[in-house]
């Protein structure tokens, strides 16, 4: 019987229930058809009001207000539960509305949040205030970071006690430094990237320079060890432009010739385009600190770092006018005559024609700086609610079709357990919170599989295929650990999918952890699925210093990766190889690399 048949009789068994007043029936019936969510939106849109229809003869006023926030969300709100309202009243924009409703739920991160959002800051600090006292609160630090921040923010905005505000950012910055270090001892890099994140926003709130670098350094660090290379540039480049915009030459120019190394390191051709405007930011710097009436000693140090910067890219143009620019100085006869003789070494020398390239606006990421001092907060208090992760999405039209009918038909199918009195975690409902894509996801999924049997463990490890984020690692790594073979099954099959950058250094991480080859293996799969360079790197480190059934699966890997940018990262490699059976390997790979 083909799929179209299946739906047709699904559908004629339902409308016959309902015509004959059997409910029930025609509830699961219609229930079942809601999870068609590739249909028409004509055939489904259908369907969802004949449902309506059944919830109304029923008195379930809650599923039927669902459907409406799917289908037309004005009326959903006129009979909805507040946790709904509120979140339909959030994605229009009716913030102090939002709140209100928020607060009758008992969601106070929520309602300060949406008073923030919607510029009542005197109110939004208020309600900030009141999270400090709170039960839920205690022995979370991150979030109480999180609520300082929040609060001093607001409490600044609304032009309140500078004092308490002052003290209160201070407690935030304290705490997060602190988190962000033992993140980073812990191998916690995405943790520590966060506290980063508010760090520098910190620095951008109070126009503190020190919490500025702080936070951006931090964050590049991270993106650096993750091999994030394009997140790393862009992070450079917005901290330099932060920089210069202040006035800080020093720092622009010292974070330029970083980012001009680091593009070396790593094989990007934009170190000369860093190093060039490396050389500027130390001649900027001299000129700043002779406007400033600083020693002439500190000039003289910038325009020979600005020297070097140029030497180094053979702009010799630019070096020869440096010399002259150190010469007139204020300094000793025998240093100016020393700055003369070497302009005249540059005399005949003719003016360079290399390009610079710079990184192209294509290569930076979009939307980076996630608002995460308020993602994180609501995260923390929707905690594992599954009905609450649909809720916030069923009705915003930002989601696809596709995925706003997955949040309708989880809550359909956690109100009908609700209303038969059902205590066991549903299956389906684990693998349509993964059919979900959500970052939000994952939050409920993780306190499932604490809680689950082995069979809800299981079902959540499968859930992940959907969600590619580095979070995900966090139930994979448990999972492969499980002394439950079905469990360590459905672990390594989802193993085998992780293939996104991020994913790198997790697998990485599996890779030296792990002693099973069934792990190692599928770990390593995933790596040569990825296609970037940085993969491509690991695995000829694995070729060239594993054997046996190590070094079989990274050459298996490295096959798989179609990317021309590996072949000369092979040559150096099979150059200075010196097992003769290893360079044959790596050479029969690069032959057959297109």
């Amino acid at each position: 019987m083909t799929e179209y048949v299946s739906i047709e009789s699904l559908l004629s068994r339902a409308e016959s229930s309902q015509q004959r007043g059997q409910w029930a029936q025609a509830e699961e019936a219609y229930r079942v058809l809601l999870l068609q969510s590739h249909v028409t939106d004509y055939e489904y849109d259908d369907w969802a009001r004949k449902l309506i229809r059944v919830y109304e003869a029923t008195g379930a006023a809650q599923p039927a207000a669902y459907i409406h926030a799917y289908l037309d969300g004005s009326k959903a709100l006129k009979m909805s539960a507040k946790r709904l309202q509120a979140e339909m009243l959030t994605q229009q924009g009716r913030h102090a509305e939002a709140a209100e409703c928020y607060l009758e739920d008992g969601m106070v991160a929520h309602a300060a949040i949406a008073q923030a959002k919607g510029k009542n800051h005197e109110d939004a600090s208020e309600l900030f205030l009141r999270l400090f006292g709170s039960e839920k609160m205690r022995g979370f630090a991150y979030e109480m970071a999180l609520t300082y921040f929040n609060y001093g923010t607001e409490t600044t905005r609304a032009g309140g006690d500078k004092a308490r505000s002052h003290e209160a950012l201070v407690q935030s910055q304290q705490i997060l430094e602190s988190l962000a270090a033992d993140f980073e001892q812990k191998g916690l890099r995405d943790r520590a990237f966060d506290c980063y994140q508010v760090l520098l926003e910190l620095g951008r709130n109070t126009e503190q320079f020190e919490n500025l670098a702080e936070g951006y350094i931090g964050c590049i660090r991270v993106l650096k060890e993750d091999n994030l290379k394009f997140y790393a540039l862009q992070y450079y480049e917005d901290f330099i432009a932060q920089a210069v915009a202040r006035k800080e030459y020093n720092a622009a120019a010292t974070l330029l010739s970083e980012a001009g190394q680091y593009c070396r390191r790593s094989g990007l051709p934009y170190g000369r385009g860093y190093w060039s405007k490396a050389g500027d930011a130390w001649a900027r710097c001299a000129q700043k600190h002779l406007e400033d009436g600083l020693p002439v000693s500190l000039a003289e140090n910038a325009l020979l770092a600005s020297v070097a910067c140029y030497s180094r890219i053979g702009d010799f143009a630019s070096v020869k006018l440096l010399f002259e620019s150190l010469a007139t100085l204020e300094v000793s006869e025998a240093n100016k005559n020393r700055y003369r003789t070497a302009s005249a070494r540059y005399n005949n020398i003719p003016p360079t024609n290399q390009s610079s390239p710079e990184l192209p606006s294509y290569l930076k990421k979009q939307n980076v700086y996630a608002e995460i001092w308020y993602a994180d907060l609501l995260s923390w208090e929707k905690g594992s609610d599954i009905e609450w992760l649909a809720m916030s999405i069923v009705s915003d039209l930002k989601y696809h079709n596709s995925i706003r009918r997955r949040a309708l038909s989880i809550l359909l199918l956690h109100d009908a357990d609700k209303r038969k009195g059902s205590t066991e975690i549903n299956l389906q409902l684990i693998r349509l919170v993964g059919e979900l894509q959500s970052y939000g996801a994952l939050f409920p999924l993780e306190a499932m599989y604490e809680s689950g049997n082995d069979q809800v463990k299981a079902s959540c490890v499968s859930a992940l295929k959907f969600l590619y984020f580095k979070r995900s690692f966090v139930i994979l790594r448990n999972a492969l650990s499980s002394n439950t073979a079905d469990i360590r099954k459905s672990a390594v099959e989802v193993l085998k999918g992780r293939v996104f950058p991020h994913a790198l250094n997790p697998l990485r991480q599996i890779v030296d952890s792990y002693d099973a080859r069934e792990i190692s293996d599928a770990a390593i799969e995933a790596i040569g699925k990825i296609q970037t360079v940085e993969a491509g790197e690991y695995l000829i480190e694995l070729v060239r210093n594993e054997r046996g059934t190590m070094q079989t699966a990274a050459l298996s890997a490295l096959a798989m990766i179609d990317n021309p940018d590996i072949a000369p990262i092979l040559k150096q490699n099979i150059a200075v190889e010196q097992d003769d059976t290893t360079r044959r390997k790596l050479e029969k790979i690069i032959s057959n690399l297109r």
